[in-house]
Parts: structure tokens; C-alpha cells; sequence
């Protein structure tokens, strides 16, 4: 237990709760999960990312062993960027979620999902299995990270190196940062739908660098958040969660993400399975829905319940939690495709009671980085600008949506950012 105890949960130890995540034990909550979710919806804060996988490859066949496991196909990949895939199951299923970067003199490797163990042993007999010649370095215990999300977290990262965090687009990556004598990278990612940055440290400076980010971030108000809080961040923004709804998926195409899949050139793992269900025509689709009544006592919602459609069950429940910005029960479910439609009512079921849901669209809510203009706002002058802005609060999608000129004030890369959260 001692050694996958994350350096973090030690230093907090009963102050926090511990949860267990790709086989490390790491913080779930610190405070309450609404209080955190909050947090990261108006402020900053960090996260405790310690469990995620970290693999540098090198060698001529390093960007070969990539392209056999990943889904999406790799030619994408450019110098200082991140590239979003997954790797399969040979079934189609989901193994794990990866970030691949080319770092020039070889290729890096994050994943999330699986226990690095088993990540690293998928690529050790990849490579061995078609004769490659890569080494594999699994950095996962020696490059550790933390998360640091928010609508104001590019102004904490302003301040600690500079205005080029401000420059640092989606999916970019920004090596050589120093803090206090502590090396750093920084990769943007976004991944609780506000800004969103990962920040690469070495586990020696993984602690001093936490409180360093507290020290520094407190006149922002920082705090620190547990994964619960970023998973409902995730869930109102219809992110793909590797550790909720993705692992009741038969298939990766269940899921409607937005990683391309391949159809032509080179194999990678789960293509057969994939190429069947496209055959064969898919049977079920991921779709959101939201319980109507606003009411914040519900029924207790499982994972697994079903979704009936005049007595009729038409769907499984993958995912659900209660959103503390709309006041109602968030789900996801798999629906059979010709009940997967925005717009339509239908019970839950289960052996808790029924209740009505409605098929809506993707995100449920519009995030407040979009409204943020780092070259202008800051965290300081948030309460003024609140005051013409709705009032501070976030607007549920068909609210946004349908206001004129929805797109005032958002950067052009932001804005197909957005385009790109629709479903």
C-alpha cells in the first residue's frame, strides 16, 4: 500500500480521501466535492495526477510501436504538440486513453486508464511480437505530474514563467519552465473543460513544487481538488471519462469521440473488431440526458439502471451525478440508435423507483474559460465583470446557444474548441 501511496496523499494523510486510481492511491476529495467543483468552475486549482503512465520511446521503430497501438492515426503528430488517442482492446473495447508528444529525439507516451504496469507491458510485447527496435523507458515513477485547471489558471502560470502562457494553445506543450530552482514542463490539455494544464516535474521536486504552486497561487485563492470534482467537470462538458462511462462501452464507437478512426493504412490493435462493428453497423450510441425535475433530492441514480421507452428498456445508464450549477441529475447512457435523439423523454428504471429524463445535447453547460480573454480579464476583476455577465452564473447549452453573437469576446481558436463539444 505504502508504494502506491502518492507522494501527495502522504503529505496530507487524513485531511484528505483517498481513492484508488490505475492501480495508485491518490486524493478523491480534500473538502467536499460540490465545494471543489466550484472551485474549479470559478477559480484555480490543482490536482493530484500522480497515477498517470509516462513512457519516453526511442529507437528507428519508436514512432512504429505508436502507430500499432494507437487508434488514431499518428501522421497528425507534430514537433511540441499532443496528440489525443486511445489504445483497444483486441474486442474494440477501451484499455486506456493516451497523450502522445514528439519530443524531437524520440516519442512520450502519457496514459490514463490502465495501470502503467499494464501499459507497459502492452508495448514490451508489441515490440517483441513484431521485432521492433524501441527502447521503452517508463518514466511513470521518476516524471510525475500535477493538474492545474481553471478559467484563471493561465494567469497563475503567467505569473510563475511568463506571458508565454498566455500563447499556449490546446494541446501544446511548453519544456524548460523553471519555479524556485524547480524544472518543469507544461502540457495544456483541458481536460475538466476550463483551462487545463498538466505540469511535468521530477519525483524528487513533485511535493516542493505542490506547495510552491499553493505558496505562490494564494493570493488567487488556489486549492487543491480530488478527482470526484474533475470527473463531474468532465461529465457536464461530455469528455470522455476512461474510468466511467468508457468502461461500459462494447466498442470505442459507442463512445462519439472526436479521435478519427482509421480506415486505411498501417494495423493497430482492436482494428478487426472495429472494422466489424462499422460492418455490421453500430447498435448502440452514448447520448446525455437530464432528469427534469429541478428538484435536488432525486432518487439514487446507479450505473447500470435502465432507460425505458413506454415499458420498454432501450438503454443502459453509464455515468450519472448530480451538477451543483443546474440543480438536476446528469446521466449518460447507451441507447439503442433509434432512441438516440436530443429532445426525447424518457423513465429510468431500476429497483429505486422511476423518474422522467430528457435526451439533451452536448455539453450540458458552457464552460467560463470561454468567456475569459487572458489578455484582458484577470481573477481580480472577476466580480465586476460578473455583474454584466449573466451574472456570473453558467448557462445551460440551449440557453447559450441560442443567445445572439454567442461567440463575443471568444478567440478564434477557443471558438472551434467550442464548435467541437457539440454533439
Amino acid at each position: 500500500m505504502l508504494g502506491r501511496l502518492s507522494q501527495i496523499a502522504t503529505f496530507y494523510g487524513e485531511r484528505a480521501t483517498v481513492g484508488w486510481r490505475d492501480g495508485r492511491a491518490v486524493s478523491s476529495v480534500y473538502e467536499t466535492v460540490e465545494a471543489e467543483y466550484r472551485k474549479i468552475r470559478k477559480g484555480i486549482t490543482l490536482t493530484d495526477c500522480s497515477y498517470v503512465g509516462n513512457f519516453r520511446l526511442e529507437g528507428p521503430d519508436a514512432f512504429r510501436l505508436l502507430d500499432r497501438i494507437s487508434f488514431a492515426g499518428l501522421n497528425r503528430l507534430t514537433l511540441g504538440r499532443l496528440l489525443p488517442s486511445y489504445v483497444l482492446d483486441e474486442d474494440g473495447g477501451l484499455f486506456c486513453e493516451v497523450l502522445v508528444a514528439d519530443a524531437g529525439d524520440g516519442y512520450r507516451l502519457v496514459s490514463e486508464g490502465a495501470d502503467p504496469v499494464r501499459v507497459r507491458a502492452l508495448l514490451d510485447a508489441t515490440a517483441a511480437s513484431g521485432g521492433l527496435d524501441v527502447a521503452i523507458v517508463d518514466e511513470t515513477q521518476t516524471q510525475l505530474f500535477i493538474g492545474l485547471n481553471g478559467p484563471y489558471s493561465w494567469e497563475l502560470l503567467k505569473s510563475l514563467i511568463g506571458p508565454s502562457a498566455i500563447g499556449l494553445r490546446a494541446l501544446e506543450t511548453l519544456p524548460g519552465n523553471q519555479v524556485d530552482g524547480i524544472l518543469f514542463a507544461v502540457h495544456r490539455v483541458d481536460k475538466a473543460g476550463e483551462y487545463g494544464y498538466l505540469l511535468q516535474v521530477d519525483h524528487d521536486y513533485l511535493l516542493a513544487l505542490w506547495q510552491q504552486l499553493l505558496e505562490v497561487g494564494r493570493r488567487f485563492e488556489i486549492a487543491p481538488v480530488g478527482y470526484e470534482a474533475v470527473d463531474l467537470c468532465k461529465l457536464e462538458n461530455r469528455l470522455t471519462n476512461i474510468h466511467r462511462e468508457a468502461r461500459s462501452a462494447a466498442h470505442v464507437l459507442e463512445l462519439n469521440t472526436r479521435v478519427l478512426v482509421r480506415r486505411d493504412g498501417s494495423d493497430y490493435r482492436g482494428r478487426s473488431a472495429i472494422e466489424k462493428a462499422l460492418s455490421d453497423g453500430i447498435k448502440r450510441r452514448l447520448i446525455g440526458m437530464m432528469v427534469e425535475d429541478e428538484r435536488a433530492a432525486q432518487p439514487l441514480i446507479e450505473p447500470g439502471d435502465g432507460v425505458y421507452a413506454d415499458g420498454v428498456r432501450v438503454g443502459d445508464i453509464a455515468h450519472c451525478a448530480f451538477s451543483f450549477a443546474l440543480r438536476r441529475w446528469l446521466i449518460l447512457a447507451f441507447l439503442a440508435v433509434d432512441y438516440a435523439y436530443v429532445g426525447l423523454r424518457y423513465q429510468l428504471g431500476g429497483r429505486r423507483g422511476d423518474c422522467g429524463v430528457r435526451t439533451v445535447s452536448a455539453p450540458f453547460t458552457v464552460s467560463e474559460s470561454l468567456r475569459i480573454r487572458p489578455r484582458q480579464d484577470s481573477y481580480f476583476d472577476r466580480k465586476a465583470r460578473a455583474r454584466t455577465w449573466d451574472g456570473g452564473r453558467m448557462l445551460p447549452v440551449k440557453t447559450a446557444i441560442s443567445r445572439p453573437h454567442r461567440y463575443q469576446n471568444i478567440f478564434f481558436e477557443d471558438r472551434r474548441a467550442y464548435r467541437r463539444t457539440i454533439a
